[in-house]
């Protein structure tokens, strides 16, 4: 199982050996996956050995792209098999002692892939080097050499020409619908609990204004004025 540190936001040490021990627990075997370009957390050589020490890490696919850490995890870890993960210090890595290359630009051609990571690997640089150096523009200033289409690869036009675009059978065409009429409004409804009237939403003071001038109040009642008392003979 390929594993990739807590990516959902910036964890330390602490997190990320509790995230590996968490899933550790489940008994499958676990590659960690190094891409601190893209989740920022990067599993450091002294980090990985700690993981492997603890049992929970046997191998580590290493995309950071720096060669030196092949070497220093060698020191660290022995045990802890190294698959390279970026294609562009592949050979370097091979040289280094990888024991496995994990990519997605052997699909589009496998066999001068095959044959570049197996003369890497046995240490033949004269037949890894020119290989390499051709395959190597691929890359396109990244890190995977799945960009050839757009590069200057010398092998681009082969490339096209044996992976052509797939054409659609037919010609799709959007279904245009009507938009769905909205339900009526529920009318409102009255405040049975403030009697019923449409003052019965209004603040305090309004109340109290709307009551003394005779309007209904909030309890449905009907509030007047005071008026002096007429004495009648």
């Amino acid at each position: 199982m390929m594993l990739l540190p807590p990516n959902a936001y910036r964890a330390d040490e602490r997190a990320v050996l509790a995230h590996y021990a968490e899933v550790a627990a489940a008994g499958l075997p676990i590659v960690a996956y190094n891409n601190p370009v893209d989740t920022k957390v990067d599993l450091v050589p002294e980090l990985l050995a700690r993981l492997h020490g603890e049992g929970w890490v046997h191998a580590v696919k290493e995309f950071s792209g720096d060669v030196r850490r092949a070497y220093r995890i060698a020191e660290l870890a022995p045990e802890l098999d190294l698959l390279i993960g970026a294609d562009d210090v592949l050979l370097e890595l091979a040289l280094a002692g990888a024991k496995g290359w994990v990519a997605g630009f052997p699909n589009a051609l496998p066999r001068a892939c095959a044959d570049l990571y197996r003369a890497a690997v046995n240490g033949d640089l004269d037949t890894a080097l020119p290989l390499y150096r051709r395959l190597h523009p691929c890359s396109a200033g990244t890190r995977e050499w799945s960009s050839y289409r757009r590069s200057s690869c010398p092998w681009t036009s082969w490339a096209n020409a044996a992976a052509p675009a797939a054409r659609p059978a037919y010609r799709w065409t959007p279904v245009r619908r009507r938009p769905s009429a909205r339900p009526p409004r529920r009318p409102s409804r009255p405040d049975s609990r403030r009697g019923g009237h449409r003052h019965a939403r209004q603040t305090r003071p309004a109340r109290r204004r709307l009551a003394h001038r005779g309007h209904a109040d909030p309890g449905g009642h009907r509030r007047h004025r005071h008026r002096p008392r007429r004495d009648h003979d």
